[in-house]
């Protein structure tokens, strides 16, 4: 079996039978037409000529009343018998000459006699009353119409007949024509079932399949083929779209190959970064008690050359030791919490012995710069359920950051106030300012207004990452010349913001 591999020799196939299918039609078409017409013509001819039989028939009627009435002694009825033949001959002579051509074939010659036998026996009968008188034997003009109505009725049987076949035959015709239109619709139909079926087949389903396979590529199902068995054009496309897969699912192997080395080196940097910026932090939180440990063990240190050595002073300098030691093992805890996000343990602690262990942790930095620290408090005592050394550490961090900033001879005033739900912290000096270009940054990590021997930058980073873990607030308000005001808002009970 013959297979076309393109559809456009297919389509031009289709095309080519529909056009042979229409030709064929037309050419039966026309040969019924040309037969319908021909015996439409040959029905009026015989019609026609009936018309003149049946009025030769009348005429000659006349005329044999004539001859019985001895009209050959009337000049009158004999120039009327002879004006009937005369007509009669004229309307012979003109069968003669066009119906006997289209009578129906083996009918034309017997037709052509009995019509000239007629026309013969019509002269002698206009003969006779041209050469008849009073002695004319009226016999010989009997005989002579008795021959013409014989011939007339044979004929008008004949013409009969000629009418009959050709009203069989255009019947024929008609029923060939209305067969012929019958076997085209319901070949018209076939072949369109047929067109249907095959454009489902061979082009409506490989197109939706195409689409199908199209909207799973683009839902990043790369691994998804087409599958199609035919050679034609939409066959190639999806050969071709089965190819474009393959080379965008290496594609999309050897990206995601790349992007899990970029990720794993990132995460490796990220990890280093984090490190570092661990470290950082617990370096820059580390200093405020090994200042405090430095400042205890140097007055120590001079107490002991000058001999003002008391045991109640040693054990002061002692318990301040031991107390920052602590601190500082309890800020290297929480950085790494912090840094693995792990959640805090919170205890009921009071606000007034938080404030003192800033104070504590703060009074030598402030003494050496001539600085006052000022606390205004509600008068009530306040208990909060919170980390009492990350509060500690939020608070050093704001306080120590205002004093280093404040001028000698003033002052850093922490004013608290408490609400049903929230603690807001506030912290003001009487510093130089911030400029507002610099405020928007202070939070961030590694930025630091100081210079760069005096500050890391991760303080209030630090401060900031702490505040927000407790869904808490910070906002700093500065302006050149008026100092700056730092503000923290935490709830009273940290275990509801775990």
């Amino acid at each position: 079996m013959v297979r076309f591999r393109s559809l456009t020799v297919r389509f031009g196939v289709l095309y080519f039978v529909v056009l042979l299918g229409l030709g064929v039609i037309c050419v039966t078409f026309l040969l019924n037409l040309g037969y319908v017409r021909s015996n439409t013509r040959q029905v009026i001819a015989e019609v026609r000529k009936q018309a003149v039989l049946t009025g030769l028939r009348s005429r000659n009627l006349t005329l044999e009343y004539i001859i019985q009435a001895d009209g050959v002694t009337d000049l009158a009825q004999a120039r009327r018998a002879e004006g009937l033949l005369q007509t009669s001959l004229v309307e012979l002579e003109g069968l003669g000459i066009g119906e006997a051509e289209i009578s129906r074939e083996g009918r034309s010659e017997p037709e052509g006699q009995a019509l000239t036998e007629l026309a013969a026996t019509l002269r002698d009968l206009n003969k006779w009353f041209q050469d008849g008188d009073e002695a004319s034997d009226g016999a010989v003009a009997q005989e002579l119409l008795a021959a013409a109505n014989v011939a007339l009725a044979g004929l008008r049987d004949e013409t009969q007949l000629e009418v009959d076949g050709a009203i069989v035959d255009l019947d024929k015709r008609t029923e060939a024509m209305r067969m012929v239109m019958f076997a085209t619709v319901l070949g018209a139909a076939a072949f369109l079932a047929f067109a249907l079926h095959y454009m489902h087949r061979r082009i409506i389903r490989p197109l939706n399949s195409l689409r199908y396979s199209a909207e799973r590529f683009g839902m990043g199902e790369l691994s998804y083929r087409i599958r199609m068995d035919s050679t034609d054009e939409i066959g190639n496309f999806a050969t071709t779209l089965n190819q474009m897969a393959d080379r965008l699912q290496d594609a999309h192997e050897d990206l995601e190959s790349r992007v899990r080395e970029r990720t794993s080196e990132f995460l490796r940097a990220a990890r280093m970064a984090h490190l570092g910026v661990l470290a950082s932090g617990i370096a820059h939180e580390i200093n405020t008690p090994l200042a405090s440990i430095r400042s205890c063990a140097e007055g120590m240190h001079r107490r002991m050359k000058l001999g003002e050595y008391s045991e109640e002073l040693f054990a002061d300098y002692t318990e301040t030791i031991c107390r920052e030691v602590e601190r500082s093992r309890g800020i290297t805890g929480r950085m790494l919490a912090l840094a693995r996000e792990e959640p805090t343990t919170s205890t009921v602690n009071s606000l007034d012995m938080v404030l003192e262990q800033v104070s504590s942790a703060l009074s030598h930095r402030a003494s050496r710069k001539r600085v006052r620290l000022v606390q205004e408090l509600p008068e009530e005592e306040i208990n909060l359920r919170v980390d009492g050394g990350e509060l500690v550490q939020i608070i050093v961090n704001l306080v120590a950051n205002a004093i280093d900033a404040s001028p000698p001879d003033s002052e850093v005033l922490v004013r608290a106030e408490v609400t049903p739900e929230q603690m807001i912290l506030t912290v003001q000096d009487q510093g130089e300012g911030i400029p507002p270009d610099q405020l928007e940054h202070i939070f961030e990590p590694f930025y630091t207004t100081k210079s760069p021997n005096e500050g890391t930058g991760l303080g209030l980073a630090l401060v900031s990452k702490l505040v927000e873990s407790h869904r808490g607030r910070v906002s700093a308000k500065s302006a050149p010349g008026e100092g700056s005001t730092f503000r923290v808002v935490l709830p009273l009970d940290w275990r509801r913001s775990q």
